[in-house]
């Protein structure tokens, strides 16, 4: 703390020192006082400290040994509780089973504070579910482009003779959302650019294989009708015009003009905009 004995009291240094005890990570509530006396301020701190973490317990593993589940954890006792890392922590662990190819695993956490000591104990209750194996994979409303060219763009893929070493056929939740955006990036590269993935059905076969059913709307195909570039300073607009890769006529691709998600979050100055024509099957994109 920067308010010590002897120095001028200052409403902004306690502002100062409040944020730096919180920066500590050490409390969770802080006030600090100024009680005014004869010959200065008397200066009260009251702070609420963190518990201390001094067990975690894991219960309901079988397929996960507990020693793999407290690395993943990577809770050290001794340390301060804190609700955000026990969240992170939760979700490393169901994120470790969906990679085993078990999707509906569920992690709890419980937390028992004893209030004399300003301690707590962790427990993890997990309830592991059953492994899902991908049986077959296929698509309903795909014309453009064929089911076997969309399982190629797919992560997750189905099970095979050599799925124990390359990990075909299992299913991960995550990975699947992730598929189902390359599917949608694939038909909009196709000019398809109104696409939508309306449904993503996992049904049970048996105990263990589980059918994996996409639903596409693909939409209609555009064209460019016209482009118009804006905002050229240092290049000429015919100059321009030869390096990028959208034409008049050609199929419309927003991932051409405005690059694909990840390459926009890299680049946040980037925009683009266009009006389709849906009678005429043209898109009129304008790049900034």
């Amino acid at each position: 703390m920067k308010t010590t004995v002897g120095q001028p009291y200052s409403e902004q240094t306690v502002e100062d020192d409040v944020r730096s005890l919180y920066a500590t990570g050490l409390v969770t509530n802080v006030r600090i006082y100024g009680e005014p006396l004869p010959d200065g301020v008397k200066v009260i701190v009251v702070v609420q400290t963190r518990v201390t973490l001094t067990e975690v317990v894991i219960q309901g593993n079988q397929i996960v040994k507990t020693k793999r589940i407290r690395r993943e954890l990577n809770l050290k006792t001794g340390s301060p509780l804190d609700e955000q890392t026990l969240e992170t922590a939760r979700q490393k662990v169901v994120e470790l089973y969906q990679k085993r190819g078990y999707p509906d695993t569920d992690v709890q956490y419980k937390v028992d504070v004893n209030e004399d000591r300003g301690t707590a104990k962790v427990t993890f209750a997990i309830s592991e579910g059953q492994r899902s194996v991908v049986k077959t994979i296929r698509f309903v409303g795909n014309i453009a482009i064929t089911s076997k060219r969309l399982r190629r763009e797919m992560k997750t893929k189905q099970n095979n003779l050599l799925g124990f070493i390359t990990g075909a056929g299992r299913l991960n939740n995550q990975q699947l959302d992730g598929d189902v955006q390359k599917i949608k990036e694939l038909f909009q590269d196709s000019g398809y650019a109104d696409v939508q993935v309306t449904d993503v059905r996992i049904d049970r076969l048996d105990g263990k294989n589980v059918a994996i059913t996409i639903y596409i709307n693909e939409g209609p195909q555009y064209h460019v009708g016209s482009l118009t570039i804006e905002g050229l300073h240092v290049v000429t607009e015919a100059n321009f015009r030869k390096v990028i890769k959208v034409t008049e006529g050609k199929v419309f691709s927003p991932q051409k003009i405005c690059g694909r998600e990840g390459e926009r979050a890299n680049d946040p100055g980037r925009t683009c905009g266009g009006q389709p024509e849906l009678q005429s099957g043209r898109r009129d994109p304008v790049v900034r």
